[in-house]
């Protein structure tokens, strides 16, 4: 059996606005979803492109990441439009399905790091009709994180981050390592 453990830092480009960027996180017996959302922009137009997807994607948490990124793609189709990435892990066996689409990143780090693979396209407007799924397993003391281009990637150099709480890690990469955009960085420790 999987433990996970995670940490979230989901803010806006301006305090006080609303955020652009939003994130799931569901957690069951059997499986975990965990998704980062970035609305195209920043404001209250990209908080209602991702507030849509975000709902979409609590209603449709039973579907594979596939089905829900193309049906989600459906659902808000000729909106605003957003990036979007979202990670299904089996918490029985470990194995997990990753995709992406747009400029939000995901990447796992332990002893063999591999940076997932993300599909060219927006949410609402266009995105390929046969999206690409990273499958795999992940590993003991495996870290994934999930995050919006308001975040630099630099923060995958700094191996001084790794073996701390996830939320405290969310709280020093989004410090560190923010831009001026909406943000959000998400932290998941397998265990």
């Amino acid at each position: 059996m999987v433990k996970i453990d995670y940490g979230v830092v989901s803010l806006p480009k301006h305090q006080g606005d609303l955020n652009g960027d939003a994130y799931l996180a569901f957690v069951k017996n059997d499986y975990a979803l965990f998704a980062v959302m970035d609305g195209l922009g920043s404001g209250a137009d990209a908080f209602r492109a991702v507030d849509r997807i975000t709902g979409f994607f609590k209603e449709h948490t039973h579907l594979n990441v596939k089905d829900l990124l193309l049906n989600c793609h459906l659902y808000v189709k000729g909106e605003r439009g957003a990036a979007a990435s979202v990670l299904r892990l089996n918490l029985v066996s470990g194995a997990f399905e990753y995709i992406g689409i747009g400029n939000v990143e995901g990447y796992i780090q332990g002893d063999k790091p591999v940076g997932l693979v993300n599909n060219n396209g927006t949410l609402g407007r266009a995105i390929p009709h046969l999206p690409y799924v990273n499958k795999g397993t992940v590993q003991s003391v495996n870290y994934i994180y999930i995050f919006s281009d308001g975040i630099s990637r630099n923060f995958l150099k700094q191996n001084s981050l790794l073996l701390q709480d996830p939320g405290d890690m969310a709280h020093k990469i989004e410090k560190e390592y923010m831009k001026n955009d909406d943000r959000t960085i998400m932290v998941i420790k397998i265990e």
